[in-house]
């Protein structure tokens, strides 16, 4: 059973792979599928989850940080990238630069942190003539990866709202009547600290990930090549004459991203 995971690449994706995308904005757009070769219990329930995260459109209120725990996303990252290095042959791992490879598995593995503007926010609002109401759409502006605001930090505040997410803005909704349309700036302040203090969880922990990283990378081709090594030590131990591969290639390029 192999389960795919949407990356940061974008060649084409495999028909029936699972798809997990890394920004909502690009949605099941062309990427390469990593796969979990053997998928624990666990591990295939996380990634259910995920892909249930991965189904929401743009646009479709959700709850902010509320979906799956963060830590099952770095946890499969830190899997796949693993899967990856055991998946390169005997030659690659001890032939390729160590450098160059270390840095296109750190880059392709990192998560992008959210970013949001709330400086620049601003509103716009709709008046309802039926019911006589007004609703007012905050829109706090953002970059980084969508599925972030999908995503349960640890630690976790408990505390959420609705939101969508709209041409780059985190936007939510407070309706209030026209012939007594009071003051919503108390209740918006409180919606925006709340996402303030759930985003600053999020990007520390997205920020310690990114950083131990590198040497997750390291210890995984380390790991790899003494493997190797320690392969080739017992079959040159028998004493019996190695004969090269006729299609054993002269040099190993780093993947592209």
């Amino acid at each position: 059973m192999s389960i795919g995971f949407w990356r940061k690449d974008k060649s084409s994706r495999s028909q029936g792979d699972f798809c997990l995308s890394t920004s909502m904005q690009e949605y099941c757009g062309k990427r390469r599928p990593i796969k979990i070769a053997h998928p624990s219990h666990k591990e295939v329930n996380a990634i259910i989850l995920l892909n249930e995260v991965a189904s929401m459109r743009i646009g479709s209120p959700f709850k902010i940080f509320v979906g799956r725990i963060l830590d099952e996303l770095t946890g499969i990252l830190v899997m796949n990238m693993r899967t990856e290095v055991r998946k390169k042959s005997d030659d690659y791992i001890l032939n390729v630069n160590e450098t160059e490879f270390s840095n296109y598995l750190t880059n392709h593995y990192s998560l992008e942190n959210i970013e949001v503007k709330f400086d620049d926010v601003f509103i716009t609002h709709e008046e309802h003539l039926g019911d006589r109401t007004i609703t007012i759409k905050y829109h706090l502006p953002f970059s980084g990866d969508t599925e972030l605001l999908h995503s349960t930090p640890n630690p976790f505040v408990h505390w959420t709202t609705t939101v969508t997410v709209e041409e780059n803005c985190i936007c939510f909704e407070l309706t209030t009547y026209s012939d007594n349309p009071g003051d919503p700036t108390r209740q918006a302040k409180e919606i925006m600290d709340g996402i303030r203090q759930q985003t600053t969880n999020v990007i520390n922990q997205v920020n310690e990930f990114n950083k131990r990283l590198p040497s997750l990378v390291v210890q995984a081709i380390q790991s790899r090549k003494q493997e190797v090594l320690k392969k080739n030590n017992f079959v040159a131990s028998l004493g019996v004459p190695i004969r090269a591969k006729d299609d054993f290639p002269t040099t190993f390029t780093i993947p592209n991203p």
